[in-house]
Parts: C-alpha cells; sequence; structure tokens
C-alpha cells in the first residue's frame, strides 16, 4: 500500500466521468432507499443524479471537497459504488473491504492481468458485473477496454 494515500496527486488518466448507462446497469442490485457513498464523485455525477432520481439518498465526497477516501468515511452507508482512480484500485479495494459493507468499483476488465488484484478478487470473493458493450467516457467513441463492476456482497437482482 502506498505510504501517502491521498489521491491529491492523481494520474492524468484518472478523472473519466461515467455515463448514466453504467450506472443504470447496478441500479437493480441496490435495495430500495438505500444511502450510497460515492467516495469519488461530485454532486453533479451521473451516479449521485441516478442514484437520487430513484429515491436513494446518495453521499458524494470527492477530494475536490477536502474529503479524502482513504482518511473520511461516511458515519451511515448501505453501499458504496463509484468509478474509483485507476493508479489506486488495489488501495481502494483494500479499503473497501476493510469496512465489511457492500460495494461495486467500476473498473476496467483488463485490471484482472495485474497479479495484485486477481489475489485481492480471488481471496475475497469479488464477483463482476459484466454490461453487454463497451460505453464511451468521453462522449466520442467507445474505448478499448471493458468496464466491469467490481462488487462484494451486492446480492441478486430486485425486481
Amino acid at each position: 500500500m502506498k505510504k501517502d494515500n491521498s489521491y491529491f496527486d492523481l494520474q492524468e488518466k484518472d478523472e473519466y466521468y461515467t455515463p448514466a448507462l453504467l450506472v443504470d446497469i447496478i441500479l437493480p442490485y441496490i435495495k430500495t432507499n438505500s444511502t450510497i457513498w460515492c467516495p469519488f464523485d461530485t454532486h453533479q455525477s451521473e451516479f449521485v443524479k441516478v442514484f437520487e432520481a430513484n429515491g436513494h439518498t446518495a453521499l458524494s465526497t470527492h477530494i475536490w471537497k477536502g474529503l479524502d477516501f482513504f482518511k473520511f468515511q461516511p458515519h451511515r452507508f448501505d453501499y458504496v459504488i463509484s468509478n474509483p482512480p485507476f493508479s489506486l484500485k488495489n488501495e481502494v479495494l483494500e479499503r473497501l473491504l476493510g469496512f465489511g459493507k457492500p460495494f461495486a468499483m467500476l473498473l476496467n476488465l483488463q485490471c484482472l492481468n495485474y497479479v495484485g488484484l486477481k489475489k485481492i478478487v480471488r481471496d475475497n470473493g469479488l464477483q463482476l458485473l459484466i454490461p453487454d458493450k463497451n460505453v464511451s467516457y468521453d462522449g466520442k467513441k467507445s474505448p478499448p477496454f471493458t468496464s466491469v463492476f467490481f462488487c462484494y456482497k451486492i446480492g441478486g437482482r430486485r425486481s
């Protein structure tokens, strides 16, 4: 784990915005009227907008608000769902596992090529929720990778 977990100095390509289409994929797996912590999101995030539009409470605590995910935790939340900085994926997953709460983190499928991430997934029973197509993050073209939700304790689809 990195010594200074602050992500004020994110790598240049760590700030991508998730389209609503991807947020919609996780909705059927969330219990009604849940409180969802979105630690890498502002109030303008599609995660926040979609969750709130569907009756959930979304807690957005982006670093731009001075709330560092590695140093801050809300008092009460049911789920943690977001698109974390790719360069900190292992550290994010390790911290989330320490909470013991359900979570879904949007990452690219190819990161399973990293030994450290494979071990986290295998040792903790993480599951993958895989969209049926690649989705554009810049509104122009689809990326050359598949985005998937790495899930923990997310349970079955709700009607």
